[in-house]
């Protein structure tokens, strides 16, 4: 717990004028409190106790007895503090906001200043995502939202694209460009995509002009092979493995497609990648906010369009970097920006903000299965899917949906099959639990009973047991555990019952906070409470 006071002032009320010795002794108890009381006396609720609680003014009246001695009067005046503190955040109102992470926060000021609702300003500025004294009239807006979109960037690459989302399911995205200006985002998207492990090249002649981006300038992120694909570069790939009209989108294959480039463009040839691309382009464009908020814009830039369609595809599937498939992914997806939306477009994959004061969670009786996650790397499973999309399908998430829902199966071999939407079940494919489970992708053979055995392994190795500890047993006694889980897109906090606690788990290093996990494309922590 960490409490950060910006402005403390104290004024005296002495019956008499006091002498020097005792203005020393009046700036001694400021000190103690200032360095000793205050941390104790604003911790706020044990409900507070893991969330950013900002408390914009606190005013208290406390009379001292100046018989005591000092570490008395210090530890009376504290207590008065801590009795103002909860009073004023039990009232709640405007002078207290409360945000379940930093990732919150910041999603918080994006879509209130899309809004044009700068009420909590104080609020961010006190979590240095609002400039210094800045102006609230809205001639700061854009300077505001970079400072956000800096301060996601240091967290990875799910940070950044959490806030575009969050635009996106505001219905917001276009204000979100203009205010934090075309060459903030193709150079958030180029550290986006270059973080989740993929290549991303600008050409100095055709990169944003150092004075600036005007909105006008012509250039191209290379997030997709530069220029004209020759010959031997254009498969022509099979048709999308979808009924047609399926989606509202039109089908793509090798001869055709929605809207063909206009003479000139820089946009792909159609029918230019593989079948691979053409399949995860048109799973992002089913799933993703960003697709169906704004690439359906025949007018958008060509550079702010592939911009957010690499942005969706890191959305949507975050290890698609890592895949050869993904720069077609992007050109498809660029090529289909004046295609009609899906029908459910504006609903697919959303996720409503959440109100600033407001905290969602959902429970699971699986939360241990989330211990797993660094396993899932450590076996090498998203390198296995981003090198043979022919065995394992063109995206990880569904992949790591059936093999959360096949351990549960092998903890509980009696048991029905797990609910698709179990909140662990989600998050151990890195979605929210209010998102919709990936759709399995049909494959040549199921790879998951394989992938399976070397998670178990590893987890024998990590724990330090042999085969003599049944696999069920095992698993049940890592994975069966009671939960909350809390997400934003982007983050996702995992909040264990005290009880659930293991010596065995901790011991093994399992309950330890994973992190950014770039190929799940989001941040997971592990508390307990």
């Amino acid at each position: 717990m960490s409490v950060t006071v910006d402005r403390l002032t104290v004024r005296w009320h002495p019956h008499t004028d006091p002498d020097g010795a005792a203005r020393r002794r009046l700036d001694g108890l400021v000190a103690r409190l200032r360095d000793d009381a205050l941390e104790d006396a604003l911790t706020g609720t044990a409900d507070d106790r893991d969330m950013l609680v900002c408390l914009r003014r606190l005013a208290v009246d406390h009379r001292m007895n100046w018989a005591l001695a000092d570490a008395e009067l210090v530890a009376g005046w504290g207590r008065a503090l801590a009795d103002a503190a909860t009073a004023a955040l039990a009232a709640g109102g405007s002078d207290v906001v409360r945000f379940l992470c930093r990732a919150h926060a910041r999603r918080d000021l994006v879509t209130a200043v899309l809004a044009d609702d700068r009420g909590r300003a104080w609020a961010w500025e006190m979590l240095r995502l609002w400039p210094p004294g800045g102006a609230v009239d809205g001639s700061i807006d854009g300077e505001a939202l970079r400072l956000a979109l800096a301060d996601a960037q240091a967290e990875g690459t799910a940070p950044v694209v959490a806030l575009v989302v969050a635009a996106a399911a505001a219905g917001r995205l276009d204000r979100f460009v203009a205010l934090a200006g075309a060459a903030a985002l193709a150079d958030l998207t180029e550290r986006a995509w270059l973080s989740a492990g993929g290549s991303v090249e600008l050409s100095p002649a055709v990169a944003p002009p150092r004075s600036g981006w005007n909105g006008q300038a012509a250039f191209r992120a290379s997030l997709m092979p530069a220029g004209p694909p020759s010959a031997a570069q254009r498969p022509v790939p099979a048709a999308v493995d979808q009924p047609p009209g399926a989606t509202g989108q039109p089908a793509m294959d090798g001869n055709t497609a929605p809207h063909a480039p206009a003479p000139g463009s820089d946009a792909p040839t159609p029918g230019t990648y593989g079948t691979a691309s053409a399949r995860l382009a048109q799973l992002v464009a089913e799933r993703s906010v960003i697709h169906a908020a704004t690439l359906d814009d025949a007018h958008m830039d060509i550079a702010v369009a592939r911009s957010l369609a690499a942005l969706a595809v890191l959305e949507v599937e975050p290890a698609a970097a890592l895949t050869a498939a993904a720069p077609g992914a992007v050109a498809t997806l660029v090529d289909l920006r004046a295609a009609a939306p899906p029908a459910d477009g504006a609903q697919a994959g959303a996720v409503a903000a959440p109100a600033h004061h407001r905290v969602q969670s959902w429970r699971t009786g699986w939360g241990g299965l989330l211990f797993l996650l660094p396993l899932v790397a450590e076996v090498g499973l998203p390198d296995r899917v981003a090198t043979d999309p022919d065995r394992y399908g063109p995206a990880l998430r569904p992949v790591l949906h059936a093999l959360a829902r096949r351990i549960i199966a092998r903890a509980v071999p009696d048991g029905g099959p797990t609910a698709p939407d179990d909140p662990a079940v989600l998050a151990f494919c890195g979605l929210p639990p209010d998102r919709e489970p990936p759709r399995p992708v049909p494959v040549v053979d199921d790879p998951i009973d394989d992938e399976a055995d070397r998670v178990v392994a590893t987890l024998r190795r990590h724990l330090s047991v042999d085969d003599s500890i049944a696999e069920r047993a095992l698993l049940f006694a890592t994975c069966r555990r009671r939960a909350e889980v809390e997400a934003d897109p982007g983050w996702i906090d995992v909040r264990l019952d005290l009880d659930e606690v293991s010596i065995e788990a901790r011991r093994a290093g399992l309950d330890l906070d994973p992190g950014h996990l770039p190929w799940l494309g989001c941040v997971v922590r592990f508390r307990y409470g």
